[in-house]
């Protein structure tokens, strides 16, 4: 996809082909902490191993506004682990 196909689209649309968030979701333990979470798990669309690490994002008044997400592919480390 194209940087444009992506703007205005949520990330389960775009990495997991869903209309709403997977249970793998980290972001509902972002805003319910307010803290950093990172989480692994397998994305069947993909047929990857992925780990994905979701920051908050704060306003100056320290509500969140937002979260960035880091996803890095571990599928060679998680099939050596196997």
């Amino acid at each position: 996809m194209t940087p444009e196909e992506c703007v205005g689209k949520k990330c389960h649309q775009l990495l997991h082909s869903l209309d709403t968030s997977p249970s793998t979701c980290p972001c509902p333990q972002v805003q319910k902490t307010k803290k950093t979470t990172t989480v692994e798990f397998y994305e069947p669309h993909l047929g990857r191993y992925l780990q994905v690490t979701a920051s908050p994002i704060f306003t100056d008044n320290g509500d969140i506004t937002g979260s960035v997400h880091i996803m890095r592919d571990i599928t060679e480390r998680k099939q050596k682990e196997i």
